[in-house]
C-alpha cells in the first residue's frame, strides 16, 4: 500500500525575515517563493507560506 501523506507547516518567517536571514533582497526572496509555489515545493494561501 503506498500512500502519500501531505502534512504542511506555516514557515513562520516574513519574507523580509527570509531574506535577513539569506542575505538576499526581498525582491530576490518573494520571486524564488512564487517560483517554488509554481513548482509545486510550497504551498501559498492568504499571504502565508506553507511547506
Amino acid at each position: 500500500m503506498n500512500r502519500e501523506i501531505n502534512i504542511l507547516f506555516q514557515v513562520p518567517l516574513t519574507r523580509q525575515q527570509l531574506a535577513n536571514l539569506t542575505g538576499l533582497r526581498v525582491e530576490t526572496v518573494i520571486r524564488t517563493i512564487k517560483k517554488m509555489h509554481e513548482n509545486h515545493q510550497l504551498r501559498i494561501e492568504n499571504r502565508k507560506i506553507f511547506y
